[in-house]
């Protein structure tokens, strides 16, 4: 026969503290059938005590979703931002190394950031494009939570691709800060000017 576990004399308070909180726990939640006793009481049947929880449940989980999803985005954010530091800090350690070279060098420093700036400028659009489109469906959204993720999602990605952008522009106009890239700038693969965020698509 297994012998009967005993507990240390000492562990007794946390013993009694665990059933406590158990308890608790146990006190603040209902089983099913607790709550269909209630429904009856105020004349609600089990069929509609059953699918409010049902539909609670559904609206739990969509709430999980979308709190799971400005977490993801929240991470997104702080990888492109990263990424973004990056480009800057490539292109500042760029600008030394073509003071020295040819005019070809400086030419090429330029086109390559201005080909970051381009791109960033074509995601910054096209993020605007989709937050407006958002706002054209938004009153059509009948679930108040879809709609607010929505919404908050189109202006997350716009607030990102303005960063990104102006984190581009800042390096490419440091590039244009240098004698030799002011020299070889102009067309549209190295322009010697560029449009502030606000401006773009406008």
């Amino acid at each position: 026969m297994t012998p009967e576990t005993r507990t240390h004399i000492d562990d007794v308070d946390d013993v009694v503290a665990i059933a406590a909180a158990a308890s608790a726990d146990d006190a603040d939640t209902l089983s099913r059938d607790e709550l269909r006793a209630i429904g009856a009481e105020v004349g609600l049947g089990s069929t509609a005590i059953d699918g409010a929880i049902e539909t609670l449940s559904e609206r739990r989980e969509r709430e999980r979703r979308t709190q799971a999803s400005r977490a993801a985005m929240r991470r997104l954010w702080l990888r492109r931002s990263l990424l973004g530091a990056c480009l800057v800090a490539l292109v500042t350690a760029a600008t030394g190394a073509y003071r020295a070279n040819e005019r070809s060098t400086a030419l090429a420093a330029l086109e390559t950031a201005y080909g970051f700036v381009d791109e960033r400028r074509s995601n910054l659009v096209s993020a605007r494009e989709r937050r407006l489109e958002v706002e054209r469906i938004a009153p059509t959204l009948t679930d108040p939570l879809t709609r607010d993720a929505e919404r908050l999602g189109a202006a997350n990605r716009v607030s990102v691709a303005e960063r990104r952008y102006a984190e581009a522009a800042r390096a490419y106009e440091a590039l244009l800060a240098d004698g030799p890239a002011r020299d070889v700038c102009g067309g549209v693969r190295a322009p010697c000017a560029i449009p502030t965020a606000d401006a773009v698509g406008r």
